[in-house]
């Protein structure tokens, strides 16, 4: 059965729609929601969704030092953790997250919603200067010890795309 032309274009664009939101929002959200403010961290004023991350939409190949140490803490938020300056700025990340008795559970509204600032990269420094973002590797802060980073999402971007193209070739017909 064939269907109306209007009904298959408004078919693709609609799957083309939901691909390319699903590429762009799979990557950090989890992880937002594993650390205090997660969701509403900021970097020289502007928003920064990948915390973890050396760009602010996430899923580069390479972590800032909280996203290294993060992961170093089996990405759970622990009072090691939260003890932690991961960026040298001599504030805790607690404190830059509004945990600062590292009391936080995931679930919990955090002490402080307020003023949150970025736990691995220094208010006021380019990001660029903090971090090398063409390095494959990053070093932890506490332990010393070398992570290979992968490039999480982009897996993810490009299955996407994949499966993009393939609804536009299919309701094409």
């Amino acid at each position: 059965m064939m269907l109306p032309r209007t009904l298959t274009s408004v078919a693709t664009i609609g799957f083309l729609s939901l691909s390319t939101t699903l590429s762009l929002v799979s990557c950090n959200p989890v992880y937002q929601f594993l650390i205090p403010n997660g969701d509403n961290v900021f970097h020289n004023g502007e928003p920064w969704p990948g915390v973890g991350h050396t760009v602010p939409q996430g899923g580069s190949p390479t972590f800032n030092p909280f996203g290294t140490d993060f992961r170093a803490a089996d990405k759970k938020w622990t009072v090691e953790l939260c003890q932690m300056d991961s960026d040298g700025d001599g504030l805790t990340n607690g404190e830059e997250l509004g945990d600062p008795d590292c009391v936080w559970t995931p679930g919990d509204v955090p002490t402080r919603t307020t003023n949150i600032t970025h736990p691995g990269l220094v208010e006021g420094e380019d990001e660029d200067d903090a971090v090398d973002g063409s390095s494959e590797t990053a070093t932890s802060a506490g332990t010393g010890q070398q992570f290979q980073l992968p490039s999480c999402c982009l897996v993810v971007h490009i299955a996407c795309m994949m499966v993009s193209v393939w609804g536009l070739v299919y309701f094409s017909y």
